[in-house]
Order: C-alpha cells, then structure tokens, then sequence
C-alpha cells in the first residue's frame, strides 16, 4: 500500500514537471490568457493550435529565406534559365 501511495506521489510529481516545462514555452506563456479556461484549466486544442500556426509560420520564412537564398546565387551566377526552371517548378527548386 505504502508502495503504490510513493508510485502514485512520483507519478504526480512528474507530470506537473512536464507541466511547468510545457508551460515554459513561450507561446504558452504569451498567451495565457486567452488558452486558460474558467475553470483555471488549460484549453489544449487552443494551445496546440496556436503552436502549429507558429510552427508553419516559422516553416513558411524558413523556405522564403531558402528559396531567395537560391534566386541569390542563381542570379549571381547568371543562371537565368535555371532561375526560371526554379520558379515554375517546386521540385527543380528544392534539389
């Protein structure tokens, strides 16, 4: 009985660690107020939500900042037609 009670206390203790890291991201943090439920709870679909936007957010800069990285080096090297090929052609552009 004592073994379960320390079992079930190491349990507990360990899942509000996870909490409080989760509740360390900054997105979370950030935007608290409008993830945290009447109850004082957390809504975790707003939560997870609100983290995929930024990740596609992130996600969609990232392959901005690659493909004008490419048009840069394109140009440079005075690759127009490879240029052209790349903006028409999704797959040409991410070898």
């Amino acid at each position: 009985m004592l073994y379960d009670a320390v079992d079930h206390t190491k349990q507990m203790l360990d899942l509000l660690h996870n909490m409080r890291d989760f509740l360390d991201v900054p997105l979370i943090k950030d935007n608290a107020d409008a993830i945290r439920t009447e109850e004082g709870g957390m809504n975790m679909c707003t939560a997870f939500q609100q983290m995929r936007r930024e990740g596609e957010q992130q996600g969609k800069k990232m392959g901005e900042e690659k493909l004008s990285r490419l048009m840069q080096f394109l140009i440079h090297d005075n690759r127009i037609e490879d240029l052209l090929k790349a903006s028409l052609d999704a797959g040409y552009a991410a070898l």
